[in-house]
């Protein structure tokens, strides 16, 4: 069923044609760096296709599933951005370095597989835990049963933090640069995220707006880049692979 409204940004935002239309990709100025990452994009796969995928060892196939989510990451960023949505964009991409850190610390320490899978057991047990105490009135008894019985079967490990894998897979620069610079301009709720959403109108009053932001364009591509380097190269040490 077709909308009755104009299909532009007024009215639907992101989700318009409109919006489609002011991708960067599709700017004269900003499209080589769009076709510079899928150059890069086109390398990780290469690498990834070449790189001998019948291993047995479970802490590879745990980092090869975290450097695909890495690789799915930067591609989903720079999407975001292409549509001028760069909070979104640098969340996104924080998200992919904080994989590219656990996968590479698995690949140079293995034994911090049994670490990765108590971290994630203890997560989970702290939200069972939380959905226990704050809704436990919402829940049925089979319900609070199942999930008491699922607390108990959880360990409680020790926390494996993204700064403990960053540490262990030699990327701390990284680390306080590019993860703690992303969370601090789009991945967390911070005073610093914010001001792009401000601006003046004619009678300098400031009011809220929404709209496509490409000043961000080019630094997320390099952070992309970065990212996608490191990725490939780390890939290509832990499988032996030649860095296209």
């Amino acid at each position: 069923m077709q909308s009755p409204y104009k299909d532009d940004f007024r009215n639907f935002g992101f989700l318009s044609a409109e919006a489609d239309q002011m991708r960067a990709s599709q700017r004269h100025d900003l499209s080589p760096k769009f076709l510079e990452l899928q150059q890069h994009v086109m390398n990780a796969l290469d690498v990834l296709e070449v790189t001998a995928l019948e291993r047995e060892d479970e802490f590879w196939w745990a980092a090869i599933g975290l450097w695909v989510r890495t690789l799915e990451a930067c591609q989903g960023a720079i999407r975001l951005a292409d549509l001028g949505m760069a909070s979104s964009a640098v969340s996104v991409l924080r998200t992919a370095y904080e994989c590219l850190f656990y996968a590479a610390a698995l690949w140079r320490k293995p034994e911090r597989l049994k670490d990765w899978k108590e971290w994630t057991e203890k997560e989970q047990r702290t939200q069972v835990k939380g959905v226990l105490k704050e809704g436990k009135s919402t829940f049925t008894s089979i319900e609070i049963e199942n999930m008491e019985l699922l607390f108990d079967s959880l360990t409680d490990g020790k926390k494996w933090s993204t700064y403990d894998a960053a540490n262990d897979s030699g990327l701390l620069l990284d680390y306080q640069v590019s993860y703690r610079g992303l969370s601090l301009i789009g991945a967390h709720a911070t005073a610093v995220s914010v001001g792009c959403y401000f601006e003046k109108d004619t009678e300098g009053k400031t009011k809220a707006t929404i709209k496509p932001d490409f000043s961000q364009f080019s630094f997320i591509c390099i952070s992309v880049k970065k990212c996608l380097d490191i990725a490939i190269e780390r890939l290509c040490e832990s499988s032996k692979v030649i860095t296209p």
